[in-house]
């Protein structure tokens, strides 16, 4: 049952890093960023727009296969003590 769920997980980090590669990660990830402290992603083309929200919705695929990876109790021990941080809603 373990493997099985190693290889989902491996599939899904496959599968985002088939549709961005590293480098265009790092770079819609900077724009995402920029452009939303800026204010300035309203003022984007759609089509831009919609590949940033792709691009998220990618990391945050990455992001639900990372978690199992790690151990409970690494997860315990790194609680959030920003208190400007905003949850997801998830």
């Amino acid at each position: 049952m373990e493997k099985q769920k190693e290889q989902i997980q491996r599939g899904i980090l496959q599968e985002c890093f088939h549709d961005f590669s590293l480098a265009e990660s790092k770079a819609y990830l900077w724009q995402l960023f920029s452009l939303t402290v800026s204010g300035g992603y309203n003022r984007q083309p759609l089509e831009r727009r919609e590949k940033l929200l792709a691009f998220y919705e990618h990391l945050q695929e990455v992001l639900n296969a990372l978690e199992p990876m790690l151990t409970e109790k690494a997860l315990d021990s790194r609680q959030l003590t920003d208190s400007f941080i905003i949850k997801s809603p998830e």
